[in-house]
């Protein structure tokens, strides 16, 4: 009798199959990340632009507007190495 009580409190491999998981799901807001840059060159500088996320960050950096016609290579470096979607151009 103890062996058949034994076999029934184990699973497969020794695993205990009684009861069932517990998911236990927090409400902790999510903490944003800024995301920032900023070139000078001789004659020129973008300024300080910040941003809510790298998605943001990407369409800034192709803004020629935004940058005031600034440190174009630059952006377009930044914009390979960041991983950006889509083209810079």
């Amino acid at each position: 009798m103890l062996f058949i009580l034994l076999m029934v409190s184990c699973g497969k491999d020794g695993i205990n199959l009684t009861g069932e998981p517990t998911i236990v799901y927090t409400s902790v807001p999510a903490e944003t990340e800024d995301y920032s840059y900023e070139f000078s060159k001789r004659d020129c500088s973008t300024g300080v632009q910040s941003f809510k996320s790298l998605v943001d960050v990407c369409e800034g950096l192709k803004d020629d507007e935004l940058n005031n016609q600034c440190a174009g290579e630059d952006r377009k470096h930044l914009y390979e190495i960041s991983e950006c979607p889509g083209n810079f151009s």
